[in-house]
């Protein structure tokens, strides 16, 4: 999730109010005046997804355009890839009220429900109930606030392990099967370890992101919080605690992993590491298919194979995390129904109009059929058969935020919270009781009425 200051979010709040006071109660029905004298409408589009995006991007445009003389699209970009960054940009221009923002979105959850429920997106249930369709008619991984839906998902971002085919040759070890669990996983990691030094091969790496900290949650429970539908921490259950022993593990006994506190204090860039062939696995999001091809930006001649994320313990096999990008209508637009028309047009087409950049949240999107035009020519880089294998997992099952009221007020803050007292484990500053204990303290005070 992405960081959202509690300082913006009340700004934001409170200009909303005034401007409601200011302007009176016109529904949004009123103020949506649809285009009905063929005048052209700009449409003004805020993303994040810029490079390896804009040709794709700029392909929908055309086609919708073609289509729809009338209305034309302008792609506005923030930031380059970097949503932390957008997001915090967007925030600033939501709270000055007078802005031209048409359709606007985020990679993460939370910011979401905080512009919903500060009034700056268009519920989209009605634009729904008039197509005549129901969301999940369409579309996968509805996000509802409040019982309204505010955003279409149109990116997919379920995880899974990237492997060096190379070095698993090497090891004589074949892509590991579709049933693997966390312990195949270890023993991997340690057949794949390799060298000394500066020159040492590891068997795998995880990020210092929270989710490397939540991988038996992500197996064992129907989701990917650190908390249950009535805010109670998961962190004295085996789903975290023996994950966390699991972890580090892997670091400390068996050094078959890059430790944390390298990872942390050298600032490692995983994409560099791994196509550098310095790690031999990886689990990571459906992201980085696109790039295995882009050798120009990561230099590399060896095949990537593909597994899924593993099971831990007694959990689900085929069960994994799953986010997405989401995009919505800005409720001060003053055009949405023709912002609604280019939403929909381009959810859908996101995964039929090339060049394709991965895996979306169409209910008819073909993902064999995406994987080869993401591969293209760069079959010699890919283990295509294991990639499919996995896109394909009859046992897939993606767990996802759904409802946002299971979303407690300090989520963003409890994640830091678990990843910093998480962090001091792995590097051995406390023990695993001590992790669990001060996690536990920390989050009573943070909560407490």
């Amino acid at each position: 999730m992405n960081k959202v200051s509690k300082k913006i979010i009340t700004l934001i709040t409170a200009t909303i109010m005034c401007t409601g006071l200011l302007s009176g109660c016109s529904s949004a029905k009123d103020e949506n005046a649809s285009n009905t004298d063929n005048e052209v409408v700009t449409l003004n589009f805020y993303t994040w997804e810029k490079s390896g995006y804009t040709e794709q991007q700029d392909n929908i445009k055309k086609a919708f355009e073609k289509e729809n003389k009338n209305i034309k699209i302008n792609y506005i970009y923030p930031t380059d890839n970097n949503n932390n960054d957008y997001v915090q940009k967007m925030n600033t221009m939501l709270m000055a009220g007078n802005n031209d923002v048409d359709i606007l979105g985020s990679a993460g959850e939370e910011e979401i429900v905080n512009w919903s429920n500060a009034g700056l997106m268009e519920p989209l249930d009605d634009y729904f109930k008039k197509d005549g369709i129901k969301y999940e008619d369409k579309y996968k991984y509805p996000l509802t606030v409040k019982g309204k839906i505010y955003t279409i998902s149109t990116f997919e971002t379920a995880w899974f392990v990237l492997l060096n085919k190379d070095l698993l040759e090497k090891a004589g070890l074949p892509v590991p099967p579709l049933d693997w669990t966390w312990d195949d996983y270890r023993e991997y990691a340690k057949k794949l370890t390799s060298g000394e030094g500066a020159s040492k091969v590891f068997g795998s790496y995880m990020h210092t992101w929270v989710d490397y900290n939540k991988m038996g949650i992500y197996s064992m429970n129907d989701t990917n919080l650190l908390y249950d539908d009535s805010g109670k921490l998961l962190v004295d259950k085996p789903m975290f605690k023996d994950w966390m022993k699991y972890r580090f593990d892997l670091e400390n006994t068996d050094k078959s992993q890059v430790p944390y506190a390298q990872a942390k204090s050298m600032n490692l860039a995983y994409r560099s590491l791994f196509f550098n062939g310095e790690v031999a696995m990886i689990p990571t999001g459906e992201w980085m298919t696109a790039e295995i091809k882009n050798v120009e930006k990561y230099p590399h001649d060896f095949v990537t194979a593909f597994a899924p994320l593993p099971k831990f313990q007694d959990g689900i096999e085929g069960q994994t995390t799953l986010t997405r990008h989401s995009f919505g209508i800005s409720a001060k637009s003053k055009h949405k129904e023709e912002a609604y028309k280019f939403l929909s047009f381009y959810s859908e087409n996101r995964s039929k109009i090339g060049p394709m950049t991965g895996f979306t949240c169409a209910v008819d999107q073909d993902k064999g059929k995406v994987a080869n035009e993401i591969i293209g020519n760069g079959t010699k880089y890919y283990d295509v058969e294991s990639l499919k294998s996995v896109l394909n997992n009859p046992k897939f099952k993606g767990i996802f935020i759904e409802n946002a009221d299971t979303l407690i007020k300090e989520n963003v803050q409890v994640s830091d919270m678990v990843n910093e007292e998480s962090g001091k484990y792995l590097i051995g500053s406390q023990s695993l009781d001590e992790l669990v204990e001060n996690i536990n303290n920390r989050y009573d005070q943070m909560t407490a009425k």
